[in-house]
């Protein structure tokens, strides 16, 4: 009996530790991108995101050319797509990510918002576009579902970005107690192998220093995390060797993180 992928897909993203820390406050995604400090968020310049990711979309993109950027966040896609093209069309949820998004495209008039969740935009509030991306996005309740209607109003290519490995992936551990990680990209890819899309896959490796105050920060937002597991996980960098001090004596931690980039052409799609 063949596997059913989704199924696997939707129990690992239960099982993610995320996932379950939101249940216990009582939050969805949307509730925390609208709170989440902009202080914090803005750390995200440091991650060099997207980089190559976006210059491999450019090779399939025209001055005249339609974008849909599906859970777009902040706009590291749909700002840096909609100088390129004719008009970037984007689906958000979050009023504090498109908030975050409209103060970055200050200046273009290009770019169309459905402030809602992909599976809740009807069909006639779209069309067919060259180019259709999903990055980071996929905690959707119907896996298959989303991506059938991603691949129907793609004309050009469809590109879905998810997570490949992280260097701090070692590090939660330390002092989250039931960590579990994100759904690997291999279990996305075979769902959309599943339905019959015949995509490829590149992983893009980001290596970056980040600002341990920043990080540490971040963690204390998310995970309150104590002085203790501080200590612990600083004295656990410094072994591995992922401690730098700048001349400013500013510490910051090596990083890297590995992008999966999932792409289907249409017409290549449908000679098989």
């Amino acid at each position: 009996m063949e596997l059913d992928w989704a199924a696997v897909w939707h129990q690992k993203r239960e099982n993610y530790f995320w996932t379950k820390r939101l249940k216990e406050k009582g939050l969805t995604n949307e509730d925390y991108w609208d709170n989440y400090p902009d202080e914090l968020y803005f750390g995200y310049e440091y991650k060099n995101y997207p980089g190559a990711i976006l210059e491999k979309m450019k090779r399939y993109l025209s001055p005249n050319s339609t974008v849909l950027d599906i859970g777009a966040g902040d706009g590291a896609y749909t700002v840096p797509l909609a100088r390129l093209v004719r008009e970037v069309t984007v689906v958000e949820p979050s009023r504090g990510q498109i908030r975050r998004l409209l103060k970055r495209a200050e200046g273009l008039e290009n770019i169309k918002i459905i402030n809602k969740h992909w599976e809740d935009v009807a069909p006639e509030e779209l069309q067919e576009y060259d180019l259709v991306n999903a990055a980071y996005c996929f905690a959707m309740p119907d896996i298959k579902d989303a991506l059938m209607k991603m691949w129907d109003c793609t004309r050009g290519v469809l590109f879905l970005v998810t997570q490949a490995g992280s260097s701090l992936a070692a590090v939660y551990p330390l002092f989250v107690s039931d960590y579990e990680p994100p759904p690997d990209y291999i279990v996305l890819y075979n769902v959309v192998y599943q339905l019959g899309i015949k995509a490829n896959v590149e992983i893009n490796t980001r290596r970056y220093l980040y600002p341990w105050d920043l990080l540490v920060k971040t963690w204390r937002h998310d995970e309150e995390i104590t002085p203790e597991d501080e200590n612990k996980v600083r004295a656990f960098l410094e072994a591995e060797g992922k401690l730098v001090t700048k001349e400013d004596g500013t510490l910051w931690v090596k990083c890297w993180y590995r992008d999966a980039v999932i792409y289907a052409e249409k017409e290549q799609s449908r000679l098989g």
